[in-house]
């Protein structure tokens, strides 16, 4: 494949030689079956540059990127990734945010030699690989974090109770793959392999909830300003 070069290496050196294509570790980015959906982990860091937790998301490199319709990705893409981020780090006011495209936050990480820490290759359950990125980026779109606080340790729960409508990145990407049917490809995943068990990979094996007290909470508060609203409209029109 190395000596069928084209122009489109000119925008990726790193797949000039056999060692580089690989990001400078070929046993984490190595690709023996020709599959191009990988699952990865990466560290994160404090200002003091120590570890204090794992972020994972989803690396796509299609075969047929011109057969990929996702909304949101510009048509024949040949590279992105999808994961879920901190909107701003200043508490209450911090969102988990999706992102989907060639100008992610994970893309620009991935592309820039940093480490990672695991990966694998995701098998699509039916053998065909378009398909299922076309599906998982269906679910990408569906999956609504509207409200959804980011919260670095994943869900908090009293009991059976989601206390906050809340998540972190490893709940997201753990939804993305249980949604599309690799639950177990999925389970069988060690993000932070090496790495202390009191960082751990927060969140990972619990999907995002779908409610939670403060949601409920929120959304009676909205209805009954709602029904309020709606009667005195009706005294002023009478």
């Amino acid at each position: 494949m190395f000596w069928d070069f084209s122009e489109d290496y000119l925008s990726d050196p790193q797949q000039w030689n056999s060692y580089s294509y690989a990001r400078n570790n070929p046993i984490v980015g190595s690709d023996p079956t020709g599959l191009t959906i990988n699952l990865k982990s990466t560290p994160v860091f404090n200002p003091l540059g120590q570890i204090v937790g794992i972020h994972t998301y989803f690396q796509f490199i299609p075969n047929y990127p011109n057969e990929i319709n996702i909304e949101g990705l510009p048509k024949g893409t040949k590279e992105f990734t999808m994961g879920a981020y901190p909107s701003d780090g200043k508490g209450w006011s911090n969102q988990l945010l999706k992102q989907i495209g060639i100008a992610s936050t994970d893309k620009e990480y991935d592309m820039a030699n940093k480490k990672i820490i695991n990966s694998i290759e995701i098998t699509p359950p039916n053998g065909n690989e378009t398909e299922f990125i076309n599906n998982m980026g269906k679910v990408f779109n569906e999956t609504d974090l509207s409200g959804m606080k980011y919260y670095g340790l994943g869900n908090v729960h009293l009991g059976n109770m989601t206390l906050i409508y809340d998540a972190n990145s490893n709940n997201f990407t753990y939804t993305l793959g249980v949604k599309s049917g690799v639950k177990s490809q999925m389970d069988s995943f060690d993000p932070g392999p090496g790495v202390p068990k009191i960082i751990g990979e927060y969140g990972y094996k619990n999907i995002i909830p779908t409610t939670s007290v403060y949601r409920e909470v929120k959304n009676a508060v909205n209805s009954f300003k709602e029904k309020v609203n709606n009667f005195v409209s009706s005294l002023r029109n009478k």
